[in-house]
């Protein structure tokens, strides 16, 4: 397997474990992470990790569709968890 796409595959292996520390150290000290909710940069990703990782009592993840190349790589997943505020189900 490509070196990339075993690393994808080290970060997922940690999410599904709730491994925070372990999903940071797939990172790159000068990492860029944004999507909907967040923009962050270096050691804040991993925290934000924590964050999500420590909070989410029945948290499982589904990753899928790992692929990659010398340069890039990318990855599916579901995440299904319960919504502390609600009590209801999600799937993300």
């Amino acid at each position: 397997m490509q070196a990339n796409a075993q690393l994808i595959e080290r970060f997922y292996a940690a999410f599904g474990q709730r491994d925070w520390a372990g999903m940071a150290a797939c990172y790159h000290p000068e990492v860029h992470f944004s999507d909907e909710v967040f923009d962050l940069r270096g050691a804040d990703a991993g925290l934000m990790w924590r964050m999500l990782c420590t909070s989410g009592r029945d948290l499982v993840i589904e990753p899928s569709g790992i692929a990659a190349d010398e340069r890039s790589g990318q990855a599916h997943w579901d995440a299904r968890y319960t919504f502390g505020a609600t009590g209801r189900k999600v799937l993300n």
